[in-house]
């Protein structure tokens, strides 16, 4: 328990794959509660010479991680592996029947720390969602868009890989995932306000390039200053997931 208590900061997971093994290693993470300042605030450090949010990957800082492993042999549980070192190998027998199917570390979002996908793993998960979203439950698909969200923050992925991970937005209907989104892109609506691919970002037409469309945002207000953004044209599953939102905040109060 020490090495949670008595240092700074949490790990991020990466997630790698070869021929025979699945290659889990962890890296030292130390983020100031990026999504807590305000976005004028995140936008401002961003650009000036000190980060908003900071990545070391000193070997000393280890931790004792939990991985919640969920795969196609086990898609409704997980299975617990324990990262003590630096990395881990863990045979692709035991987690995946052939090379297209998938791996999800931390389902349910149960630890506390990121998971960094290597883009052919990142990619067999999108492409799963858009097949059946509900392989998943919606904290996974949450803590999915949220940890690609910081990362690419913090530097360790580009900023596109956001929009990557949206992709099976077509056809998501929790509250909880499009609050997510949100998050993510007024972030990056933010940064790019003052260049000229701002118009590219938000052009509705852009829906079938980008999988996502900003301009058709609209806003609601529910209890305790939580905001809930969702599409109504385009194919999104605005409904569904303003259905979802009420659900969970029946008093919500639009605005």
């Amino acid at each position: 328990m020490k090495v949670w208590t008595e240092q700074a900061g949490y790990p991020y997971i990466t997630v790698e794959r070869t021929d025979d093994f699945f290659i889990l290693t962890q890296e030292y993470f130390m983020d100031k509660a990026t999504f807590v300042q305000p976005l004028e605030q995140r936008a401002a450090e961003m650009l000036s010479d000190s980060a908003a949010v900071y990545v070391n990957t000193e070997p000393a800082r280890l931790y004792t991680v939990p991985l919640f492993i969920a795969s196609p042999k086990n898609p409704n549980n997980y299975t617990i592996y324990w990262l003590t070192d630096k990395s881990l190998q863990v045979p692709v027998t035991e987690l995946a029947g052939g090379a297209d199917d998938w791996l999800i570390v931390n389902a349910h979002a149960a630890g506390y720390y990121r998971v960094h996908y290597a883009d052919a793993e990142l990619q067999k998960i999108v492409d799963h969602l858009k097949t059946d979203v509900t392989v998943f439950d919606a904290k996974t698909r949450a803590q999915l868009i949220c940890d690609v969200s910081f990362l690419a923050g913090a530097g360790v992925v580009e900023q596109v890989r956001i929009l990557k991970v949206t992709e099976f937005l077509t056809v998501e209907t929790a509250y909880l995932t499009w609050h997510m989104v949100q998050e993510a892109l007024a972030y990056i609506d933010l940064m790019l306000s003052s260049r000229s691919a701002h118009a590219q970002f938000t052009d509705p037409h852009g829906l079938q390039r980008n999988g996502l469309l900003h301009s058709c945002w609209t806003w609601r207000r529910a209890p305790g200053g939580v905001y809930m953004a969702s599409c109504n044209v385009g194919g999104f599953r605005r409904k569904a997931a303003d259905d979802e939102g009420v659900r969970v905040f029946p008093q919500r109060n639009n605005y």
